[in-house]
Order: structure tokens, then C-alpha cells, then sequence
């Protein structure tokens, strides 16, 4: 272990200091000349306390991230942050290593591994004390975009190649090492859609979050326009729909993947080189988050990033290209493994996805908009709980749906109106 512990101070608990110690201590920083500065991060608190972390000695610096579980220990347990921390844990443990260990086995010329994520330097759960550090991509010029505003076109068709290629790996690994891809879906659970969260309150959020967007219909369309008449039959039993695609229904086979699960602005980080900044398109991103990492159909991931992240002006402009830009990075990845794309994954199969797991995102972008679009949503602020009743886990959710801003109503009034448009809604009529 290192040497001198009073420069680790600034991290608040014991076993965090003696687990970024450890690291440090392999990453060979001189134990005696040492610096730390500890800066936590005051927003998107639910699940995490976050903190950023610069160690350097005279030869070299780290620059690190760390979630840990909330300090504040009425938040954890009323947010079940144990169960999303493992399944974090294990995506980066156990699903980004095999999918890299399959990428450089497979492809002996790839010099690195797909830029799934930031390097992870460790993930630990136990339930008390789940860490994960992360490399600050900050420090390499990646940022975060503003989460109030739409994706600009450059960064969603970045975004789109990044998913195909994600996406494209299972589909791959699937078809050429079945037993191996079986091992690692089975390390990724169902958190947001298991019986037990749901019987919490998901299903209570999802039922309330549909009711709040018909009484936003019924104000801005007629009493017998389709888009409200299709909404309210859509939304009868819908979070049971749901459930059941977060599932990997087996009858979507072969075409479940491993998927991310949250996709939208916050989880994705972008990085401008100095040759792009004049006209501001990225050239490299990374995703972020894979507490929510399913095993599902990939227009799951699809319809939330169309949904949450672009504008209805966005999607009439670029739907399309956006979705044929997806499938050929898809196409590329599985043809780079040698299998042929238009049997492991037509391009027919891109909206025949987006239909069958129409309830799931349609539901999840339906829940989420509000939340995405509040101002303060996740900080310390934001959260609090008077007690341990559902009614009071309740609170904190339901609120952003009363603090609806006028673009809030108007995104999630253009969603009802694509979804109904794009025929996702008539599969269940």
C-alpha cells in the first residue's frame, strides 16, 4: 500500500482511499511523492455518489473517476443502488473483457479494442462498498453535452456507428462463439424491469407517466384523433409488455444483443480534435452508465437514442439516414468477423426491431422525458426522502412530472405523434 495516508483525506471513506491506493499502487506511482485532489460531482445522484480524482507524482498523473455507493445511506437503500451497482460491476468486469478478448482473438490485426467505454481500472460489489473507477475521459478531452438539449446531427450519426458496432459484437460473437456469448449475456440482470423493482415502483412511475402524457394528448388533440385514441389503448397493460422485452424474449431471437439500456445525451461523452472544432463534429465518443446493460432486442437502444436524444425536425430530416448509417455499421462489424450480414442481420430487421419493442421504449422515452428535461433533476436538491413508504420513494419521481417545462410538453407531444406515424403503436391494437 502506499505510504503516506493524509493525502488521500479528501475520499470519504476507508475502504474507497485503500481501493484508490491499490490502484495507484499498480499503476506505479511513486508512494512518497504522491498528490491527490478529490472534487465529488454534484449532479446525477440517484444510483451513485461520484467523485473525480487527480493522483500524480513527479513522473506521471492519473486521472480517475469513481462511483461508489450513495454516502447517504437512507438513498441507498430506498434506490436499491446495490442491485443496479452489480450489474454494473459485471459489464465491466465480465462483458467488456470478453468482448475485447473476442475483437483481438478474432481480428489479430486490431491493434486495440473498440472504445466501448472508459478503461476500467476496478469494479468491486459487495453490497456495503461497490466501487467502480473509471479513466476521467475529461482529462483527454471528452465531454458531456448539455442533457436539455437535442443531440446535434454530427454527434447522432457518431453516436449510431458506436451503437452498430456495439450491437455488431454480440451479433457476431453470437454466431461464430454461441457458448462464450451465452456466458457473458448471463452476467448482465434485469434491474429497472425485474419483479421486484417493478412491484416497488416502476410500475407505479410507468402508469403514472403514461396518465400524465394522455392528459397532455387530451388538451392538444381531439377526443377521436388517432394519436390519442392509439395512446390510450397502447397504454393499457404496457408495463407488462415491457417486462417482458427487457427479457430477451426468446421468440426475438436471433437478433437479442447485449444492449446498453439508457441511451441518451448524459451517457455519452465526445471528443472534438482541434483539426474538427470549426465545424464542431466529433471524431471519437464513448458510452458511459451500463447500470441498466439487458440482454434485448437492439431497438430498445434504438427507439430510446431516436426518442429521448432528437427533436421531431431532427427525426424528418434524418431518421432514416441515421438508421441506414446504424445498420451499416452493424453490417461492417459482423462482416469484419467474417459472417454475412444479410443473414445474421438485414436491414429489414432494423424496424421490425423498433415495432416488436415498441412498448419498451415508447414507455421508457414516456417516463424518462420529463425526468430528462427537469433542471436539478438527480442532484442532492432534488432528492430526498421524509421516510421509508412507497409513497414517499414516490415522491422525488412523480415531481418531475409537475414541473413539466413547455419544451418538455412539446417533445413528448411530437413522440406521440412519430410513434403513432412510424406504426409503432399498431402492433398491439
Amino acid at each position: 500500500m502506499l505510504d503516506d495516508d493524509r493525502c488521500y483525506d479528501e475520499l470519504p471513506t476507508e475502504y474507497l482511499r485503500n481501493v484508490v491506493k491499490s490502484v495507484l499502487q499498480n499503476e506505479g506511482l511513486d508512494s512518497k511523492l504522491v498528490k491527490i485532489t478529490a472534487t465529488p460531482i454534484l449532479a446525477s445522484l440517484w444510483i451513485s455518489s461520484v467523485f473525480k480524482v487527480k493522483a500524480e507524482d513527479q513522473k506521471k498523473s492519473f486521472h480517475l473517476f469513481i462511483k461508489c455507493l450513495p454516502l447517504d445511506m437512507t438513498r441507498r437503500k430506498q434506490m436499491d443502488s446495490d442491485m443496479f451497482f452489480g450489474n454494473e460491476v459485471m459489464f465491466y468486469n465480465r462483458v467488456v473483457t470478453v468482448f475485447h478478448k473476442f475483437e483481438m482473438e478474432t481480428l489479430p490485426h486490431v491493434q486495440r479494442p473498440f472504445l466501448i467505454a472508459p478503461h476500467c481500472y476496478r469494479a468491486e460489489t459487495d453490497g456495503e462498498n461497490d466501487v467502480i473507477i473509471l479513466e476521467d475521459m475529461t482529462s483527454k478531452g471528452f465531454v458531456v453535452l448539455n442533457r436539455l438539449r437535442v443531440l446535434g446531427v454530427p454527434e447522432l450519426f457518431l453516436v449510431m456507428r458506436k451503437l452498430g458496432r456495439f450491437h455488431g459484437l454480440s451479433l457476431a460473437m453470437k454466431t461464430l462463439d454461441p457458448e462464450g456469448f451465452h456466458e457473458a449475456r448471463q452476467c448482465v440482470n434485469e434491474t429497472v424491469y425485474c419483479k421486484y423493482y417493478m412491484d416497488k415502483i416502476a410500475r407505479d412511475v410507468i402508469e403514472y407517466a403514461f396518465e400524465d402524457a394522455i392528459k397532455e394528448a387530451e388538451k392538444h388533440f381531439s377526443e377521436d384523433s388517432p394519436y390519442l385514441v392509439k395512446l390510450q389503448k397502447f397504454s393499457k397493460g404496457v408495463a407488462h409488455r415491457m417486462v417482458a422485452i427487457s427479457y430477451g424474449d426468446p421468440n426475438n431471437e436471433p437478433y437479442n444483443v447485449i444492449t446498453h439500456g439508457d441511451m441518451w445525451v448524459s451517457n455519452f461523452m465526445f471528443h472534438y480534435s482541434p483539426s474538427t472544432a470549426i465545424n464542431k463534429s466529433p471524431d471519437e465518443m464513448c458510452f458511459i452508465d451500463f447500470q441498466q446493460a439487458r440482454y434485448s432486442s437492439p431497438g430498445t437502444d434504438l427507439g430510446r437514442l431516436l426518442f429521448v436524444s432528437t427533436d421531431k425536425s431532427t427525426r424528418d430530416a434524418h431518421r432514416e439516414d441515421l438508421l441506414r448509417c446504424y445498420h451499416d455499421s452493424v453490417s461492417d462489424t459482423v462482416r469484419e468477423f467474417g459472417c454475412d450480414p444479410e443473414k445474421v442481420f438485414p436491414f429489414c430487421a432494423v424496424e421490425q426491431q423498433l415495432k416488436k419493442s415498441a412498448a419498451h421504449f415508447v414507455g421508457n422515452v414516456l417516463t424518462n422525458l420529463p425526468h430528462a428535461l427537469q433542471e436539478g433533476e438527480g442532484t442532492d436538491n432534488d432528492l430526498s426522502f421524509d421516510g421509508d413508504g412507497s409513497d414517499e420513494l414516490l415522491k422525488p419521481f412523480l415531481l418531475a412530472y409537475h414541473l413539466k417545462t413547455p419544451e418538455c410538453r412539446r417533445r413528448i407531444l411530437e413522440v406521440i405523434e412519430d410513434v403513432v406515424e412510424y406504426g409503432y403503436m399498431d402492433c398491439i391494437l
